[in-house]
C-alpha cells in the first residue's frame, strides 16, 4: 500500500513512503520500484545506473532479485552497478559490501555478472577498491563515476541509489559528527569530489570510502529500505522534511528527484 506522497516545490523533491508488514514485503515493494525505474532509464538513456549499499537490510531484496521471475524483470544487460560505500577490506572479506552483493545477487544474475567479455564486466560492475589507500581509492572511483555515469551540467547523475539508515541516523558512510557534513563543508557547495574517504566509522577496522552527499543528492531516485524497531527513532526525523537536520540521513534530499522510503511496520511504529 502506498502510504503517502509529498512534493516540496522549493527544491523539486518528491517524497513517497510505503509500509509493508515485514522484510519480505519491503523487498517485494522495493523490487517493483527498482524494476520500474530500470525500465524508464533504459528507455530514455539506454542504461540504468544503480548504486548498492551494504548492511543486512538489502539482503532480502538481493535474494529476491536473483530469482527467475525478478531477474527477468530487471534489464541487467543494460544496468551498470556501483556502490554507495565500501569498507577498506578485500572483496572476499565478510565485511565487504561488494562481497555481500556479489554473493547474494550479482553472481546469480547472468546478464549482470557473466558478460561475454571481461572488459564488459568491468564496465558493468564498478567496485570501490578497499585494498589500497582509501584516499586513492576515492579518487579512482570518482574517475569511474565520471566515465560511466551520464552527467547533467557536469555532475554524474545516478538513476537510483539504494540506501539504508543506521540506528544512529547515518547513511552511506556519512556518520553523525563527520567533518564531511560540517556546516562549513556543506556551505562550500562542494566537498572533495563525488567519492571520499571516511575515517569516522565507529569500528577501528572500518575505514571506508563513500559517495559524497552531493553525489547522492544528484541521484534521480534515492530508495531507502528500513526494517526493524531499531530504525524507528531516526525514521521519524528522516520523514519530517521540515525538521532541522540533526542526523546525516536528513540531509539526503535529491534535487529534482525522488526520495522513496519502503519500511516495515516494526520500523514505522504504526506511523500513518
Amino acid at each position: 500500500m502506498l502510504q503517502s506522497k509529498t512534493d516540496n516545490p522549493l527544491d523539486g523533491l518528491h517524497l513517497e513512503t510505503y509500509v509493508r508488514a515485514d522484510a519480505d514485503g519491503v523487498a517485494s515493494c522495493a523490487a517493483g520500484l527498482l524494476a520500474a525505474r530500470c525500465a524508464e532509464a533504459v528507455s530514455r538513456r539506454g542504461v540504468f545506473t544503480l548504486a548498492l549499499s551494504g548492511g543486512s537490510t538489502p539482503l532480502t531484496l538481493f535474494r529476491l532479485l536473483r530469482t527467475e521471475a525478478w531477474a527477468a524483470r530487471v534489464d541487467w544487460a543494460h544496468t551498470r552497478v556501483f556502490w554507495v560505500d565500501e569498507r577498506c577490506v578485500a572483496p572476499d572479506h565478510p565485511a565487504s559490501n561488494y562481497g555481500a552483493a556479489n554473493q547474494e545477487l550479482l553472481a546469480h544474475v547472468p546478464a549482470a555478472i557473466k558478460a561475454k567479455y571481461a572488459d564488459e564486466r568491468r564496465t558493468q560492475i564498478s567496485v570501490m577498491d578497499g585494498e589500497i589507500d582509501p584516499g586513492e581509492s576515492a579518487v579512482a572511483y570518482e574517475e569511474l563515476l565520471r566515465q560511466h555515469v551520464p552527467a547533467e551540467e557536469g555532475m554524474p547523475r545516478l538513476d537510483c541509489a539504494l540506501l539504508g539508515m543506521g540506528d544512529d541516523g547515518h547513511t552511506a558512510s556519512l556518520f553523525p559528527g563527520s567533518p564531511l557534513l560540517a556546516p562549513e563543508a556543506l556551505r562550500s557547495g562542494r566537498l572533495t569530489g563525488f567519492a571520499v574517504a571516511e575515517h569516522l566509522a565507529p569500528k577501528p577496522e572500518s575505514r571506508r570510502i563513500t559517495l559524497t552527499l552531493e553525489m547522492i543528492n544528484a541521484a534521480r531516485c534515492c530508495l531507502y529500505l528500513a526494517t526493524g524497531e531499531g530504525k524507528r527513532p531516526p525514521l521519524g526525523k528522516a520523514l519530517d522534511l521540515l525538521a532541522p537536520a540533526s542526523l546525516p540521513v536528513q540531509l539526503v534530499r535529491p534535487k529534482g528527484g525522488e526520495l522513496i522510503w519502503v519500511m516495515d511496520e516494526a520500523a514505522c511504529g504504526g506511523r500513518q
